[in-house]
């Protein structure tokens, strides 16, 4: 019995090891700066979902980004500056950009970010935190990973939206 009981510790202490090491190889080097004390931590398992906010009265189109998709979204956000700018002014009907979600396992205490035009508005802990995108990159690629999952006269409209401002 002393036998059987020291193989079944050796090998629970052995499970418990390799859980340690896989997790801690799942986890990324920080990714945002210290500054908007957020973590970015990499996960193949959590992809994040992206939301054109463009129709009323039907469902809006959704596609999931991949994992490389997850880590070039995260790579253009952190690069964006915080900015000082009040409640962002969205149009009531038409194209109101895109809403991303599960991003919580990407940006800590984050639940969604929202791209519009230049404003990317990031809501963490239940409050809105605002960055500015002057050339529109992270709406424009928003609008290229789009493609193949809405309909092309959709496509159309959203690249003559974002091209016109």
């Amino acid at each position: 019995m002393c036998i059987k009981s020291i193989s079944c510790l050796a090998g629970l202490f052995l499970i418990i090891i390799l859980g340690v090491a896989c997790n801690q190889m799942m986890i990324a080097p920080k990714g945002l700066s210290q500054d908007r004390n957020q973590e970015i931590e990499q996960s193949g398992d959590v992809n994040m979902q992206v939301e054109l906010d463009i129709f009323s009265g039907r469902p809006n189109p959704q596609w999931t980004l991949a994992s490389e998709e997850n880590e070039e979204f995260f790579r253009q956000f952190q690069a964006l500056p915080e900015s000082t700018a009040g409640k962002l002014e969205i149009p009531g009907l038409g194209y109101r950009g895109f809403r991303v979600t599960a991003v919580e396992d990407m940006v800590e205490g984050c639940s969604e970010i929202l791209v519009f035009r230049e404003n990317v508005v990031a809501t963490c802990d239940g409050k809105s935190r605002h960055f500015t995108d002057r050339d529109q990159i992270l709406e424009q690629w928003l609008v290229q990973t789009s493609k193949g999952h809405v309909e092309d006269d959709i496509y159309q409209l959203i690249v003559s939206e974002v091209e016109v401002n």
